[in-house]
């Protein structure tokens, strides 16, 4: 992988474009200026095959802080941003959201609640934390205990994680 590369998959951007599409969504609805709930959750209980497993552990929460920590926005990221369209080949972002982006794309400034690391946890994040999901706005952050893994681990392809290969497996 190229320098640039990684620092682009290992920096703010470790997302999808759904998050970032979303975040423009809010800043043109003027939701950016309320406060929300951000949560780093999962959807599902971990499925292998022959069975499926009723709990999940919480883990990744020391990787993901330091992570925040040291994320931001780059003035490479934003002109990366900027050079990205649609299917009608129309930019997917527009300047002004690029501008608040560039001078807010941080994680300063946030409350952050979290299970303390190695508790087993419950998929329905909201309400297992006594939030009323009618009262709280919830926004899922993209990054899925995959997807730390695979940061985690120096993981290359992504793909061999879903493959069911125990040989990758054994080597943790």
């Amino acid at each position: 992988m190229k320098e640039t590369q990684r620092r682009v998959a290992e920096g703010i951007l470790f997302t999808d474009f759904y998050q970032l599409t979303m975040a423009q969504l809010y800043y043109r609805t003027g939701l950016h200026e309320k406060t929300v709930q951000f949560d780093h959750f999962f959807r599902d209980y971990p499925n292998y095959g022959a069975h499926q497993a009723g709990y999940c552990v919480n883990a990744g929460l020391e990787w993901l802080l330091d992570w925040m920590a040291g994320a931001h926005l780059t003035a490479d990221d934003i002109e990366y941003l900027r050079g990205q369209r649609g299917r009608t080949g129309e930019r997917l972002f527009a300047d002004d959201f690029l501008r608040w982006l560039g001078a807010n794309g941080t994680f300063d400034g946030l409350t952050l609640h979290a299970m303390p690391e190695g508790r087993v946890v419950h998929p329905n994040v909201l309400r297992a934390g006594g939030y009323d999901p009618e009262e709280v706005t919830g926004f899922a952050f993209g990054m899925g205990l995959d997807r730390l893994a695979q940061r985690r681990f120096g993981i290359d392809q992504i793909r061999v994680m879903f493959e069911n290969d125990m040989r990758f497996v054994q080597q943790f």
